[in-house]
Formats: C-alpha cells, structure tokens, sequence
C-alpha cells in the first residue's frame, strides 16, 4: 500500500514499502559507493505488490515509473535483495567488484538499487545450471525509457550521486549484468544506456 509522498532533493517520492522479509536493516556498516540499475520485466504496479509480499525474498530501494513516477520500497539506510550473487562480474567495467568477489562480499551492502519500468522481449529459458534468464542472442526488442522515465532515473540517481558522494563514472553508476553477466546479462539491456546517463546525470 503506497503511503504520502515526500520531497527528497527536489523530487516527489512515493512511498511502497517492501515487506521485512524483503530487506535486511542496516548494512553492516558499509558505505554506499554505487548505484544498481534494474529493469523490472514488469510493470511499477506489480512491482509494487511483488516487493511487499513476503515471499518475494527480492527488493530494491527505488523504481521509477514509464511516466516519471519514483517509488521508495527500502529506505537507502537498509539493504536491499536486488543484486544475487556474484556471477562472472564485469571487472574491467566496475574494478572494485572484483576485489569484493574474492572476500566473497555481499554487493547489496555497498549499492542502492534502482529498477526501471519496462521489459525485454526474447526467448526465456534455462542459462546455467538452477538458473533461468533469457536465453543469450534471444533479445528482440530491447526496452529503452521513455522521456518522462529517462528524466526521472537521471535526477534520481544525481540526488543519490550527491547524497552519497558517489563517483559519477562507469565504475560506479552500473548494471545489474555487471554483477552477474549469466543470469541477468540482459538487466537492464542495450536501450539503457549508462554511458548516457553518466552524461546527463553530469549536466
């Protein structure tokens, strides 16, 4: 059930919160130094409810509407289950990751999450052993925000850049296939560009 709005660097954020099997409070005393991108393969809506049902055992700290609408699900203090695990990690992309795959660190600690409305359209199916995902060349329409969308995860992720002190660079804003390019090599896609976003999140 969404809860009142509130203001945060500007923006109006609605509040959706997950249910508390979703997230773990606190972090542990990390930091945060990177914001995850996500796309949904959903709507907002179902996002919402998804995230509140305690079965889910998934969540993220934001979404951001395909009409520029943001969502708050877990306070940025707490951690989120967004990421999974540490799957062939883009190290060359995202540098620090490999120093935290061989502590055998848990990135949702030190990210907050981001999901974006929208879905891939391809060919689902079996991509590793007990892993499912699309299937690798299978994508046939790859899904790209729309301006009210694209607006909105930019100033989102400058406030959160600004909050956070987080580098406004490749090895910081990310994606979630940097974390795991077997499973979720899609996430959030070719039409999200972060090259892009680190150029408007700048100016």
């Amino acid at each position: 059930m969404s809860q009142p709005n509130h203001s945060f660097a500007g923006l109006i954020i609605t509040e959706h919160p997950a249910h508390p099997n979703n997230y773990s409070v606190g972090r542990g005393g990390h930091p945060i130094i990177a914001i995850v991108h996500h796309v949904m393969q959903g709507t907002q809506a179902g996002t919402d409810g998804w995230f509140a049902n305690p079965a889910a055992r998934v969540s993220a700290h934001y979404s951001i509407g395909k009409d520029g609408s943001i969502h708050r699900h877990v306070p940025d203090s707490d951690t989120a289950y967004s990421n999974g695990n540490l799957r062939q990690p883009n190290v060359a992309a995202v540098p620090w990751l490999g120093d935290l795959l061989a502590r055998h660190g848990n990135p949702n600690a030190l990210t907050v999450a981001v999901e974006w409305e929208g879905a891939q359209v391809g060919t689902w199916g079996t991509v590793g052993p007990g892993l499912e995902g699309f299937l690798p060349g299978s994508i046939t329409h790859w899904y790209t925000p729309p301006p009210a969308q694209w607006a909105a995860g930019a100033a989102l992720t400058r406030a959160l850049c600004r909050a956070y002190a987080i580098p406004i660079d490749r090895a910081h804003l990310t994606r979630h296939s940097d974390y795991d390019s077997v499973a979720k090599w899609w996430c959030p896609g070719l039409g999200l560009s972060i090259a892009k976003l680190i150029a408007a999140v700048q100016g």
